[in-house]
């Protein structure tokens, strides 16, 4: 059965609600994660809950480029703490997403699923290298789209108990029945990203 728009509309409704119940958890915290490069900019909220083995992070995001291309998302991820070591952590997300390709006037939906890591290197301030894979398979793609892929990858470095500032690298292509594999984000970026206690 073909995931399709109205259904997605309905995941990404039910997340929000999920979002608000997390955001008054008395663990953890929420926060804004903003990245811009010279090609492209996203705009992320999300809540975060953090126990001594585990990490539940929920968020929505915005993403835009410069050829205006437009996508919205709502993620999930969960992670394990000391995977093999004690500054490695794994784990699993999941995305749902609509996106607005403007040059030829594509629009669908999907559902991406991946795996992230992050490891701490051991330094005196806190350092950081942190990857996620995500695939949205042709099952579980509407509209106009067939399949996406996006790769992401982030050297961070946590200035401030509250703050985190990264420079990264996210690669996000998406198939599209008119255009295959259209490159909606390939570029370095800078980003920020301040917990709100």
């Amino acid at each position: 059965m073909k995931f399709n728009l109205s259904s997605s509309s309905q995941v990404i409704t039910g997340f929000l609600c999920l979002f608000s119940l997390n955001l008054s958890a008395s663990e953890g915290h929420v926060g804004v994660d903003v990245s811009l490069s010279n090609d492209s900019g996203n705009f992320a909220v999300y809540s975060l809950r953090e126990k001594s083995k585990e990490t539940t992070n929920l968020g929505v995001a915005y993403f835009f480029n410069e050829d205006q291309d437009r996508l919205i998302s709502a993620f999930v991820s969960t992670s394990r703490k000391g995977m093999g070591s004690k500054n490695l952590e794994m784990g699993i997300k999941a995305k749902v997403y609509v996106i607005d390709q403007n040059a030829n006037k594509q629009f669908g939906s999907g559902l991406m699923l991946g795996l992230t890591s992050r490891y701490w290197f051991p330094t005196s301030i806190p350092v950081s290298f942190a990857l996620e894979g995500l695939y949205n398979p042709p099952i579980v793609a509407s509209g106009d789209i067939k399949k996406a892929y996006s790769v992401e990858s982030k050297l961070e470095l946590r200035m401030l108990p509250s703050a985190i500032v990264y420079i990264g690298f996210r690669a996000l292509t998406v198939d599209f029945k008119v255009h295959k594999d259209y490159r909606v984000d390939r570029t370095m970026h800078v980003g920020i990203n301040i917990a709100i206690q």
